[in-house]
């Protein structure tokens, strides 16, 4: 079940615009050293059945050592969603010996779309395993600073022709490259 890259293909058909949910992104704290001795797979294994048996959510393997975990629930409150995630937390504690970091977002405070939802999730994911892992965080809307750049004529025609097609503003691409290129690196 182990794979060595992150994918949020299938979290992220999940993410529908047309109703109001809570996600998380998991993150396990120090994944490679805790189980260095161990099948990565048999371990993702078991983190996704323990997640599974001990939450009311939705599990989704991304990929790595992170799972998404998604509700649709609009009665339930984002501090109810939280003190699930942190009971899980300290279950997972004992039998895994090890903790995890959660990044939460809510549909529609937390961004727009599913994309800016994502890269919400990551940055208070990417916060939270600097300064308290085992921590949890809710994304807060996001701050945008202004960076101009040069492209190739004919980068900027493609751009425009895709932003077209996708509807989407050419800024919000950018921005999506950007994060996929960010996430390659940084793994």
């Amino acid at each position: 079940m182990y794979k060595s890259s992150r994918n949020y293909h299938n979290l992220r058909n999940l993410l529908v615009k047309e109703v109001a949910y809570t996600v998380a992104l998991i993150d396990i704290d120090d994944f490679v050293n805790t189980f260095c001795n161990e099948s990565y797979s048999i371990v993702i294994t078991n983190i996704y059945k323990f997640l599974s048996n001990n939450s009311p959510y939705k599990i989704v393997y991304l990929g790595k050592d992170e799972f998404g975990i998604y509700s649709v629930d609009s009665h339930e409150s984002t501090s109810t969603f939280m003190t699930n995630l942190l009971e899980s937390n300290t279950n997972f504690n004992k039998k895994f010996n090890t903790s995890f970091s959660t990044a939460i977002a809510e549909y529609p405070y937390s961004g727009e779309d599913e994309i800016e939802i994502l890269r919400g999730l990551e940055e208070s994911l990417h916060n939270i395993k600097k300064k308290n892992r085992g921590g949890i965080e809710i994304v807060k809307n996001l701050k945008m600073k202004l960076k101009s750049n040069y492209y190739t004529v004919k980068q900027l025609e493609r751009l425009s022709e895709l932003a077209e097609v996708q509807q989407r503003s050419e800024a919000s691409i950018l921005r999506e490259a950007l994060d996929l290129i960010l996430r390659e690196y940084e793994s």
